[in-house]
């Protein structure tokens, strides 16, 4: 089901940018007008779903094996309006050397494929089509039906396409093996993003970083965050299995209690809302929050807490940790 067909006459029609009015008359004269389509040079003809989605569909007895579902459709349709949108020229199941793109943008200084996949392909298949778009100086994106196995790469742009139940619902688009409904945006939103710098590739973090808890003190009843404990990521093998260590335990391992320790200074001045952890010499049970404002001691166990999901992370200086919640490496928006 293309959306792109091409008149005897020579004129391309794109079904995606035809407005309702066009469309109606072009399914009165379409007979006259020779459509067919580039994938094959076989007759088609427009239709439109029941949900207004408008796009060709191959005539009878054709043998075209170019067969795409109605929701493969409404998501080449909804990406290449939002690229018009941008002002950039669009067009859809474009041809290049030894590929078609299904959606294909183009600036002055730069080509974007857009790809939706909604059945489940081989990683080397991923890989090759990739390494296509690469070689005629194209960059490609996918959206994918399915959740992508493997670590992320930042050759290979893919991002999870969830399609709603029929076709009057966008899709939306979420990072790979992402949970929940916060990390999703609407597919057009996504599109905007992608196409204006909003969309990029974060690395693995490294090294140990806080993992805070918002509540409230007690005494004084100041919103505050408290470090319930120290993470890491792979190549920092001192911590607990898990790659945890909770926050009064923080002494165990000196390497990272004098992290945190040099660490502190910069913490206060771009955090003043995080509790600052102090080793409780009193009792030698380890070391404890304090409040930033009164210096009450802030037990774990008895604080007011309000759950952010997920966690919320920074460095040990307070600064920006990396967004991907497994801490790995990821593709990312903002």
């Amino acid at each position: 089901m293309p959306l792109l067909a091409r008149a005897a006459d020579g004129t391309v029609l794109q079904a995606w940018v035809m407005p309702p009015a066009a469309w109606e008359e072009l399914k009165g004269t379409y007979r006259d007008r020779g459509l067919t389509a580039p994938c094959c040079g076989r007759a088609v003809v427009p239709v439109r779903s029941p949900n207004g989605w408008a796009f060709f569909r191959h005539a009878p007895g054709g043998t075209c094996q170019a067969r795409e579902s109605l929701g493969h459709v409404v998501g080449k349709s909804i990406i290449a309006r939002a690229a018009a949108a941008l002002g950039f020229t669009v067009t859809t199941e474009a041809r290049g050397d030894g590929w078609v793109a299904d959606v294909l943008v183009e600036a002055p200084r730069w080509r974007v494929a857009v790809e939706v996949q909604l059945s489940r392909v081989a990683r080397d298949v991923l890989d090759a089509r990739q390494r296509r778009y690469a070689d005629s100086g194209v960059r490609g994106a996918w959206l994918l039906g399915y959740d992508m196995a493997g670590p992320a790469d930042p050759a290979l742009p893919a991002f999870r396409l969830l399609a709603g139940r029929d076709d009057r619902a966008e899709p939306e688009v979420a990072p790979m093996g992402a949970s929940g409904r916060r990390a999703r945006l609407g597919l057009a939103d996504f599109v905007t993003r992608l196409l204006t710098g909003g969309v990029r590739f974060v690395p693995a973090a490294a090294g140990p970083h806080l993992v805070l808890q918002a509540a409230t003190c007690p005494r004084c009843r100041r919103d505050v965050v408290v470090p319930v404990g120290v993470g890491t990521v792979a190549g920092h093998p001192i911590l607990a299995p898990g790659g945890f260590l909770a926050a009064p335990d923080l002494g165990k391992v000196p390497a990272v209690r004098d992290a945190y320790r040099a660490a502190v200074p910069a913490l206060v001045r771009r955090r003043p809302d995080v509790a600052v952890l102090r080793e409780d010499r009193r009792d030698g049970r380890g070391w404890t929050p304090r409040c930033p404002d009164c210096d009450s001691a802030l037990p774990l166990g008895r604080l007011d807490r309000r759950t952010p999901h997920p966690p919320e992370r920074c460095a040990l200086d307070g600064a920006a940790w990396p967004e991907p919640g497994a801490m790995g490496a990821g593709w990312v928006w903002r």
